[in-house]
């Protein structure tokens, strides 16, 4: 029989299934995130158990954004994932709406990231795909770089993001707020090589470089972005 918890967090064994499952689905470690203390109350496992492991998961991020000067609480959804020896089960679509009867009231929106491979699969519990907009500009290479690169895979990298987070102005109209732990765990897993420091500024950037184009996710400095 299979039961539920949206503890998953606070229990050692169930949350090392967890992290197991996660590794075996995406990838992902999530134990240094939770080792360092980026995994704070925002991030809910919500998981079904079948003799004490997870097999299937459904996870509730919750987000305070500041949007036009208005608060705005949003649910991103993230990390589904179901045990291949349960698939086929109906767990992952009942999870789904388990969780969407619990938060629907509680926020103002939720939302999810979803890959080409089960896109199809989220517009039966009502969602509808999104516009995502990319703004780009050339810029010229001097051929100099004062940026310091920062690697995230210490409690020392972790603490100097940390406090630049805390001292840094909003740079956009639709600001995340005091929610550094989904930063953090981007940053411990294929993001650690990408952060960077500018001291001349004392600014810090969270960018990759790929072919030639520089994509910039983040920038935390004391200072605001002013209008020319």
């Amino acid at each position: 029989t299979y039961s539920f918890t949206d503890r998953v967090r606070q229990d050692d064994a169930v949350r090392e299934s967890f992290f197991e499952l996660a590794r075996q689905t995406f990838g992902l470690d999530f134990a240094p995130w939770y080792d360092f203390g980026g995994w704070g109350d925002n991030y809910i496992p919500h998981a079904l158990l079948l003799d004490g492991k997870v097999v299937a998961n459904v996870s509730v991020n919750t987000i305070d954004f500041r949007l036009d000067h208005k608060s705005l609480r949003l649910v991103q959804l993230g990390t589904v994932m179901t045990h291949p020896d349960h698939r086929g089960q109906g767990l992952s679509a009942a999870l789904m709406r388990e969780v969407l009867s619990r938060w629907q009231d509680r926020c103002d929106g939720i939302y999810l990231f979803a890959n080409d491979s089960v896109v199809e699969f989220y517009p039966k519990f009502g969602f509808v795909k999104g516009e995502e907009y990319l703004y780009t500009r050339t810029v010229a290479q001097t051929g100099e770089c004062r940026m310091e690169n920062v690697p995230m895979n210490s409690a020392e990298g972790w603490q100097k993001l940390a406090k630049a987070m805390e001292m840094g102005e909003p740079l956009s109209m639709c600001a995340m707020v005091e929610n550094s732990g989904l930063i953090f765990f981007y940053v411990s897993q294929f993001m650690q090589g990408n952060v960077y420091y500018d001291e001349t500024l004392n600014a810090w950037a969270i960018a990759e470089l790929e072919d030639g184009a520089l994509m910039l996710h983040n920038v935390f400095a004391p200072e605001g972005v002013t209008q020319d």
